[in-house]
């Protein structure tokens, strides 16, 4: 991919890098395999291409904090915070503080239960609870369930 772009970047004359949301995109996907070193060089690459996005840094910190490193996933929270303001980056930073967390309760998951239609593809979605989980019906079947934060992150 990097050998493509500075083909692209040469035969134009100017400078093309991969969109930052796709890299990302991909990088995410990598890390919810745990593929680490492919998620990191899609970070790296994300980072070195789009150095005034806050969102790589998080990015990278949250590949971090998969990896335990809980030291460097400060620090790249913090230059994320400098260059972007971002709640879900800022509650990141305080819970490795210590500082106060961010919490959601049953209650307000409640809120985000219903029905949802999609413009953009032809698909409605069922968001549903159960226990202390959002998840989605889609064919009738559950695909996939968020946990509340904490559980992504902390366990």
């Amino acid at each position: 991919m990097t050998t493509h772009y500075a083909v692209v970047s040469k035969e134009m004359g100017y400078k093309v890098a991969p969109p930052e949301m796709m890299i990302n995109s991909l990088g995410y996907e990598a890390l919810s395999q745990k593929q680490y070193e492919k998620a990191a060089a899609l970070f790296e690459m994300n980072i070195a291409n789009h150095p005034q996005s806050g969102n790589t840094y998080d990015s990278y910190g949250d590949l971090l904090l998969a990896r335990k490193d809980t030291a460097a996933a400060i620090t790249h929270f913090k230059k994320a915070l400098a260059i972007t303001s971002n709640e879900e980056t800022r509650q990141k930073l305080d819970m490795l503080l210590g500082k106060s967390t961010f919490t959601i309760t049953v209650k307000d998951l409640e809120k985000y239960a219903g029905d949802y239609t999609f413009e953009a593809f032809p698909l409605t979605a069922t968001v549903l609870l159960k226990g202390d989980a959002l998840g989605y019906l889609h064919r009738d079947r559950v695909i996939m369930n968020w946990f509340l934060y904490h559980s992504m992150y902390f366990h």
